[in-house]
C-alpha cells in the first residue's frame, strides 16, 4: 500500500500508472490481460488465475476455484460441483435392482442350488459304482462311462460354485434398462461437460501471462489434449505456486502462517459462512506451500485415544497418516472458533468451563465448529476482569485481540511482524513449524 502511494507522489497521475505496469507481471499487465479476455466469464468477474510476482497470488488462486466451483455447479449441476469442490472424479453409483427382483432371484438360487445338490449326489454315487465295476473288469464300457461321468460331475460342481444368471421378467427388465440407459447418459452428460464446457471455462479465467508460462511446463500439451479440467486446475496451482520456489522458504513459510493467525472473524464484521470459507482458503493456501499444523503433544494424545500407545509407535503407512489428519483437523478446528467474532464469546466461555468440569464438548472439526456458531445462543460475556495470562492464553487473547497475534486494529502488520514481543509469541506460545 504505502509502495503505491509513493509512487503517485513521485511521478503523479498517469505516468506512475504506466510504471508500475512496466515490469513483467505486473498488476497493469495482468488488469490489461483481463480487460482483453473474450473468454473471461462475466458471472465470475475479475476471479482470474493470474500469474505475477505480487504477495498473494497464492489466496487469488483459491478464492477464484471457489468462484469457478460454485458458477459450474451452478450451470451443470450438483455432481459436476462435487467432482471440482473435491478435486476427483465422481464415480456414479450403476444401477441396481430392486429388493422384489433380488427376492426372487435368491428363491430361484436356492431351488436351483438345491436341485444341482440332489445331482451332484446322484452322480457321485454312480461314479463310485462304476469304479467298481471296471476295477474288477465285468463290463468293458465301464471306464468310458465312468469318464463321461466324470466329466457331468465337474459341469455340476461348476454350475454350483458359479452365481445363477440373474433372470428377470418382461416388466422388470424394462424398468432395469430405464435405469440403465439413464445411468449412462449421466456419466456420459458430466464427461462431455467436464472434459468440455468446463475444461474452457477455466482455461477463460487464466489470464494470457499465465498460458504463456503454463505452455513451458513439459505437461502443457498433455493436459490440453486430456480436456480434464482437474489435470489443467493441478497444472494452474503448480505454476502459480512455483513463483516462490525462488524466494527464502522460511519467508514464504512464516508469511502463510502470520497470515492464517492474525486474520479473525472481526477484521472484516464477516457473516459465520464468510468467516469459515475465509479461514478454510487461508489454511489451504498454507497447505499448498507446505505449511502444517501437526504438534507432537497432540499426534500422541490421538494417537493413545485409538491406538493406546505413542504415535512414534504407530504403523506409518496404516495408521500414522489417519491420526495426522484428526489431529491436524482438531487443532485447525479450534483455532477457528478462537479466532471467531466476540459475539461468540459465551460460547467460548461454555466450552471451557465445561472442560474443567471433565466434560469435553469442543467441535472436533471445523465444519461442527461452523455448526455451533450458527446455532449456539449469541451472548456477550459480560465478564470486565482481567484474566491472568495462562486464561488469557487460553481464550486466546481476550475479545479484544482474538488469535496468537496482536489484532490487525490494534497495532500496524509492520510492527507487529519486528516487534521482539511478537516474535517472542511465534516462538515460545505456538511452537509453528517453519518447515
Amino acid at each position: 500500500m504505502s509502495g503505491r502511494g509513493h509512487g503517485r507522489g513521485r511521478g503523479g497521475g498517469r505516468q506512475s500508472h504506466q510504471a508500475r505496469g512496466q515490469g513483467p507481471g505486473g498488476s497493469q499487465n495482468s488488469r490489461t490481460d483481463n480487460k482483453n479476455q473474450k473468454e473471461l466469464c462475466v458471472a465470475i468477474g475479475n476471479h482470474v488465475f493470474d500469474y505475477h510476482k505480487k504477495k498473494g497470488a497464492a489466496d487469488q488462486l483459491t478464492d477464484t476455484w471457489d468462484k469457478l466451483v460454485d458458477h459450474a455447479g451452478s450451470l451443470y449441476g450438483e455432481n459436476v460441483r462435487n467432482e471440482l469442490f473435491n478435486k476427483a472424479h465422481v464415480v456414479l453409483k450403476p444401477p441396481g435392482h430392486t429388493q422384489a427382483v433380488l427376492a426372487k432371484h435368491q428363491v430361484r438360487e436356492t431351488a436351483k442350488r438345491k436341485s444341482l445338490q440332489i445331482l451332484l449326489n446322484g452322480q457321485l454315487i454312480s461314479a463310485e459304482k462304476y469304479e467298481e465295476i471296471a476295477a474288477v473288469g465285468i463290463n468293458p464300457n465301464a471306464l468310458v462311462k465312468l469318464a463321461i461321468l466324470q466329466n457331468d460331475i465337474q459341469q455340476t460342481q461348476n454350475s454350483l460354485a458359479n452365481p445363477l444368471p440373474m433372470k428377470l421378467d418382461e416388466q422388470d427388465k424394462s424398468e432395469f434398462d430405464g435405469h440403465s440407459k439413464a445411468y449412462h447418459r449421466r456419466v456420459e452428460d458430466i464427461k462431455s461437460k467436464l472434459l468440455g464446457k468446463v475444461f474452457s471455462l477455466i482455461m477463460g479465467q487464466c489470464t494470457q501471462l499465465l498460458k504463456d508460462q503454463m505452455k513451458h511446463d513439459p505437461d502443457w500439451l498433455t493436459v490440453c489434449k486430456s480436456i480434464d479440467p482437474l489435470t489443467l486446475y493441478t497444472l494452474i496451482e503448480k505454476t502459480v505456486l512455483s513463483q516462490s520456489d525462488d524466494c527464502y522458504k522460511y519467508a514464504t513459510t512464516y508469511a502463510r502462517v502470520y497470515d492464517l493467525y492474525k486474520h479473525t472473524q472481526a477484521e472484516g464484521n464477516l457473516t459465520n459462512d464468510k468467516w469459515y470459507h475465509q479461514f478454510n482458503t487461508k489454511v489451504d493456501v498454507g497447505t499448498a506451500v507446505g505449511v502444517t499444523h501437526q504438534y507432537p503433544k497432540l499426534l500422541d494424545l490421538e494417537a493413545k485415544k485409538l491406538h493406546n500407545k505413542e504415535f512414534s509407535l504407530l504403523d506409518p503407512i496404516t495408521e500414522q497418516p489417519g491420526i495426522r489428519e484428526i489431529a491436524e483437523e482438531r487443532y485447525l478446528a479450534y483455532v477457528f472458533l478462537q479466532q471467531s467474532g466476540s459475539q461468540h464469546d459465551q460460547l467460548q466461555t461454555d466450552l471451557l468451563n465445561d472442560f474443567s468440569k471433565g466434560q469435553n464438548h469442543y467441535p472436533q472439526n471445523r465444519q461442527e465448529v461452523l455448526h455451533r456458531l450458527n446455532t449456539y445462543a449469541n451472548v456477550r460475556s459480560v465478564s470486565t476482569a482481567s484474566p491472568s495470562e495462562g486464561v488469557a492464553f487460553a481464550q486466546g487473547g481476550g475479545s479484544g485481540g482474538r488469535g496468537l497475534f496482536p489484532h490487525p486494529k490494534s497495532e500496524s502488520p509492520t510492527r507487529a511482524k519486528s516487534s521482539p514481543e511478537f516474535i517472542s509469541k511465534l516462538s515460545t506460545r505456538t511452537s509453528l513449524p517453519l518447515t
